[in-house]
């Protein structure tokens, strides 16, 4: 059922204790993020598809950010900017399942993501044309002040990752970062610079002794 922003807004300063909020593809709502981003309680948050919440808005809303205990966040095409999504990303450090698809995240959030979302079990990051082997292996050429170099396998609790569509990954970030001892499940799809050898697969395998649902193509 569409839902608009004043019936969002009244639902939050309402229900301040509010632990769970869906919003899977809203497409009338926008200012009210700014009162989302205040619930101080909230666990789980789904804003996948909810386009019309402006990169501004989300500005607003993390300016203010009281919502600091989420475990659940869900932001596939969200218009949201990096550094906003950073600074959400950094306040909320006890996050288990993140998706964000789909969105401008750059090769320093993925960066900080793999320092400081320690807890993270499944991370879906498809078709972030950002992203490349730098992100994946945290060896940059150029070190930002505040970078750590922390390469994806430092998230141990992970077990499930999403890399389709991502034009700027290769096999050698893959081979590096790719090596987890709980990974169940690996999307690697329609990656142009993937070369889907079997050495290549193979050797994923063997990096990743729980791997069971591994799906990899042109």
């Amino acid at each position: 059922m569409p839902v608009e922003d004043n019936t969002v807004s009244a639902v939050c300063k309402c229900l301040q204790h509010l632990q769970e909020l869906i919003l899977f593809n809203q497409q009338k709502i926008d200012k009210c993020i700014i009162e989302i981003f205040q619930l101080q309680n909230l666990v789980k948050l789904d804003l996948s598809y909810c386009r019309n919440i402006s990169q501004f808005s989300y500005q607003e809303a993390v300016l203010d950010l009281k919502t600091v205990n989420l475990k659940y966040l869900i932001l596939t095409n969200a218009t949201i900017s990096d550094a906003d999504l950073f600074k959400l990303l950094k306040c909320n450090q006890n996050i288990r399942h993140l998706e964000v698809s789909s969105t401008c995240i750059s090769n320093k959030t993925l960066n900080m993501i793999c320092k400081n979302l320690l807890l993270l079990e499944c991370l879906i990051l498809s078709s972030c044309s950002e992203i490349s082997d730098s992100g994946l292996t945290g060896e940059f050429e150029n070190y930002f002040d505040s970078l750590t170099p922390t390469p994806l396998s430092n998230l141990k609790y992970l077990t499930e990752l999403y890399l389709s569509q991502n034009s700027l990954i290769t096999n050698e970030s893959c081979i590096k970062a790719i090596q987890f001892p709980k990974l169940e499940t690996l999307f690697l799809n329609n990656c142009p610079g993937l070369i889907l050898s079997e050495e290549f697969k193979s050797k994923l395998k063997m990096q990743n002794p729980c791997l069971h649902d591994f799906n990899i193509s042109n």
